[in-house]
């Protein structure tokens, strides 16, 4: 139950109980996703031209630029949440007695 309904990890073998291991690989998945939309915010920054302000907005392209940096910071955000969300799971299912 903990799988499928808080993690939101489908088990392959829904007979089979409780398989951590699916658990633990959706945890290091969410965690490589976000270090990969820091990377790409990284590149962008380096990417955006040096004499523009920081973040600016507007119909421009460095506007465009901003928003893009915006929706992956946002995005490595979630999947930040979702490794805590993992983390918590694992925790709980460990302090489960063996049954």
């Amino acid at each position: 139950m903990l799988l499928n309904t808080v993690a939101g990890v489908a088990s392959p073998n829904a007979d089979s109980g409780l398989d951590i291991d699916t658990l633990q690989a959706a945890r290091r998945r969410a965690g490589a996703v976000a270090a990969l939309d820091w990377a790409a915010i990284l590149v962008l920054f380096l990417w955006r031209s040096g004499g523009s302000s920081f973040l600016p907005t507007g119909a421009s392209p460095e506007g465009l630029l901003s928003l893009g940096i915006l929706a992956v910071a946002t995005h490595a955000g979630f999947r930040l949440g979702q490794r805590e969300k993992y983390d918590a799971v694992l925790k709980t299912l460990q302090e489960l007695p063996d049954d």
